[in-house]
């Protein structure tokens, strides 16, 4: 993922798209006019900005205990962030249908990933953990996309 990992890193406010622009200050606004009972108001919260009740207390929190507008950015509607993670999201697709099952592929990701191979999508930078298991699984393919691809290839 492309997140930012320092403040050095993160993007200027105006180097982020108009409708991004746009989208944190009515964030800003709304989570501004948040009061007691917290739960009613971010419910309202919820229904203005056309998310989820855990989204909007997640970003209430996020933002009232930092100050930053940087944790309201909605990373997965950047174009740059977009590319990234789609890439790397076909090759863990492709990736796993090598693979008797997405456990074992996930495996030989980590084995690759620690060994410093480059993976299409993931900055070489990162050293970290890059993505759990419970995320990746998501983009696995299904069942039925295996039993297809194998009566294909017979």
């Amino acid at each position: 993922m492309n997140i930012p990992k320092s403040y050095s890193e993160l993007p200027n406010f105006e180097e982020l798209p108009w409708d991004q622009q746009n989208q944190i200050r009515k964030w800003i606004k709304e989570l501004e006019r948040a009061e007691k009972p917290l739960q009613k108001s971010l419910e309202r919260v919820a229904k203005v900005m056309g998310c989820s009740f855990p989204t909007a207390r997640r970003k209430y929190y996020a933002f009232k205990n930092s100050g930053d507008w940087h944790v309201l950015i909605n990373y997965a509607k950047l174009s740059y962030f977009d590319k990234e993670r789609k890439t790397f999201n076909n090759w863990w697709h492709d990736f796993c249908l090598q693979h008797k099952n997405a456990r074992e592929a996930y495996r030989e990701f980590l084995d690759l990933f620690k060994g410093g191979m480059p993976i299409p999508g993931l900055a070489t930078k990162e050293r970290g953990h890059p993505h759990s298991y419970d995320v990746l699984i998501r983009h696995a393919p299904t069942k039925f996309e295996k039993q297809t691809l194998a009566s294909v290839k017979t």
